[in-house]
């Protein structure tokens, strides 16, 4: 019977928020996660820096079809305000959030994460920091082109979608206090350590309630340790080609 290396995997799909999920020096969620599966979950990082809802649709088709687990956190950049180039309509993010979340099974174990609270001021100091790619170059890069209420007409958007498609959904308004994120935001707008850490301790929160299952440690090695090795065990172990 043929052995396979991993017993399934997590596919993470997002823009810079999980993009930078990765980074272990930043204590990074998907970091974490990749550590807790480590044998037995390939965490797949799909984190697209600067990307919306609209650019993500068309990387549908060419993106892992049979993930186990599927976090979907979309929305921060579709929602800043009119005079940046990435913001998308409320309602054209509605269904276009729908058509991703429907593009994957419901066996496949579905997240959705909100966009986190934001802090526009800071941000902005940040941003002035950074090379100004040529879509940006006519703007002007001291403006503020994020507003708190506005991002969270967006995250309240993700959590109705949740409830109507019946797919679990990460309220990081909920779980991030306003009058804490200069803990939780590195710089206005991704997570610190701290705030990388909420977000993990709620997918394995979540994971634990719904999917007890797939739970790191309710999952066997698909390959064994290598004090049970021996020399039948190596005659029968075929990994798929």
């Amino acid at each position: 019977m043929p052995f396979a290396p991993v017993a399934g995997s997590i596919l993470l799909l997002g823009d810079s928020l999980t993009q930078k999920g990765i980074f272990v020096d930043d204590g990074g969620f998907a970091a974490l996660l990749a550590q807790d599966y480590v044998r037995k979950a390939d965490v797949i990082n799909r984190g697209y820096s600067g990307y919306t809802t609209k650019w993500v649709l068309p990387l549908l088709n060419i993106l892992p079809a049979s993930a186990d687990l599927v976090c979907i956190c979309l929305g921060a950049n579709d929602s800043v305000l009119t005079s940046n180039p990435h913001h998308v309509p409320l309602e054209e993010f509605e269904y276009n959030l729908r058509t991703i979340v429907e593009h994957f099974r419901p066996s496949q174990r579905r997240i959705l994460i909100t966009p986190p609270p934001v802090q526009p001021v800071r941000w902005i100091s940040t941003r002035k920091t950074f090379p100004v790619p040529a879509i940006f170059r006519h703007i002007d890069a001291t403006l503020v082109d994020r507003d708190v209420e506005n991002t969270q007409k967006y995250a309240d958007a993700v959590v109705k979608l949740g409830a109507a498609l019946s797919v679990p959904v990460i309220d990081l308004w909920a779980v991030m206090h306003l009058d804490k994120l200069d803990e939780l935001l590195s710089d206005g707008l991704h997570f610190s350590k701290a705030g990388n850490r909420i977000v993990y301790e709620e997918i394995k929160k979540l994971i634990s309630a719904k999917w007890p299952e797939f739970v790191p440690e309710n999952i066997p090695f698909p390959i064994p340790e290598f004090w049970d090795v021996n020399g039948d065990v190596l005659r029968n172990l075929r990994l798929p080609q």
